[in-house]
């Protein structure tokens, strides 16, 4: 907590990346990647939106007790 900047009240789940400076680093793509880049998704295999149950952590805990009936 000592390195935030003053002025800011520390809370859960505050986002503090811009306050801190924090940018996110991309390597950038060799011109020949030999293999290392793996590419976009491949377009045969179906994507969902549904949600991950590993963001649900919350829910499932707010809802134990009516899941273990």
């Amino acid at each position: 907590m000592s390195i935030l900047p003053q002025g800011i009240d520390p809370q859960e789940e505050l986002d503090v990346t811009e306050a801190l400076g924090i940018i996110k680093y991309e390597a950038p793509i060799p011109a020949y990647p030999s293999g290392k880049v793996k590419g976009k998704f491949p377009s045969f295999i179906p994507k969902t939106d549904e949600t991950r149950v590993q963001v649900l952590q919350k829910v499932l805990d707010k809802y134990k007790e009516f899941l273990a009936m």
